[in-house]
């Protein structure tokens, strides 16, 4: 195993390879696998492995030089945004704050504004904006979607348009408990359908489809204790009228086979 080096000796090594390009007056170096914590001339206070940095230098210059990022946003700087509006960008790559947040999509990342980002997701998932409330059932598709492709399951088969006609058809309530959905409350509500086939059977509360998949789970017997003992009433009721129907369904299948009999 060789001779562990010193900050000293680290810091001499990382001048002779990457330059003056970083200022290691504060590191302190523990380890060649260990944090190694500096301030990068260009994109500010660094957190980067030891053995990485001596290797390729600052993480978030390569990440940029990679066109990783808009080479118009600098970390630490003013930057004005397409909308309009002005921040002060984060001291790191991959950093947010209170008006520029990081995004990742199709492979580029880049600093965005915040407030807009937010406006344009309150406007997508509450249903406001150029769609209206159509927006917000291809919102409830999508989020439909992206769950059946974590859990398993065949996604719903449905249409933004179908679905806003399914909405007013419903009366805007749900579906099997009846109360008021209120469509300004994103996520108070969900798309309830068949997994295995894909068809949709209409709009329920959070609670009552999270409550729905987990007595799903369990057991024929232990799901008739907990509904037992959550809603005894309502249990009771039900189990009076399956009752009736069972002696029902017997009365009139003796009588057909009585009447059966008297015809031969």
């Amino acid at each position: 195993m060789g001779k562990k080096l010193t900050t000293e000796e680290f810091v001499k090594r990382a001048c002779e390879k990457h330059g003056n390009r970083c200022d290691y007056s504060n590191t302190v170096y523990r380890g060649i696998d260990e944090i190694l914590e500096y301030v990068c001339k260009l994109c500010g206070p660094q957190r980067q492995i030891a053995k990485k940095h001596l290797k390729s230098g600052c993480g978030q210059c390569g990440r940029r030089e990679r066109g990783g990022a808009t080479r118009k946003q600098f970390p630490g700087r003013e930057y004005t945004f397409g909308c309009g509006h002005t921040a002060f960008l984060p001291s790191a790559f991959g950093d947010s704050n209170e008006k520029a947040i990081w995004k990742s999509s199709g492979g580029s990342r880049s600093w965005v504004c915040r407030k807009c980002l937010n406006h344009a997701i309150k406007n997508w998932t509450v249903g406001v904006g150029p769609s209206g409330l159509l927006s917000r059932m291809k919102y409830l598709i999508s989020v439909s979607r992206s769950n059946c492709r974590k859990q398993g399951g065949r996604p719903v088969d449905i249409t933004g348009e179908e679905l806003l006609i399914a909405w007013e058809k419903q009366g805007e309530r749900c579906a099997w408990t009846g109360e008021f959905l209120d469509s300004n409350i994103p996520r108070s509500y969900v798309l309830e359908h068949d997994h295995d086939f894909g068809k949709f059977r209409g709009f329920v509360t959070s609670s009552a489809n999270k409550a729905e998949g987990f007595l799903r789970k369990l057991q024929p017997e232990s799901r008739a204790r907990l509904l037992a003992k959550m809603f005894p009433e309502e249990v009771k009721r039900a189990t009076e009228l399956l009752s009736e129907t069972m002696v029902k369904d017997e009365n009139d299948k003796r009588r057909t086979t009585s009447s059966d009999c008297v015809s031969e």
